[in-house]
């Protein structure tokens, strides 16, 4: 049996949100900030923020959002398959 909303899955509710639809908002606001951060750079400004702006950053957001949705597919953080 599935579910067709993701505010449907039962678990653990806080601030009114269950843990699938926190993951989910987790793994869009990590894209979203990851994706903006070159935008963040084109902004005329006085005083330059290297930290803000380094592809480490970027690189660290983007695996961070898929670490989540890994865990919410049922995935770990890898997988091998053999071929």
């Amino acid at each position: 049996k599935g579910h067709t909303l993701a505010a449907d899955v039962p678990g653990v509710k806080m601030g009114g949100l269950n843990s699938l639809c926190a993951q989910y908002m987790k793994a869009v606001f990590a894209r979203a900030k990851a994706d903006l951060l070159g935008e963040f750079a084109t902004i005329g400004r006085r005083d330059t923020h290297p930290g803000q702006e380094s592809q480490e950053t970027r690189a660290g957001l983007l695996a961070e959002a898929s670490v989540v949705i890994r865990r919410m597919k049922g995935l770990k953080r890898a997988t091998v398959k053999k071929v």
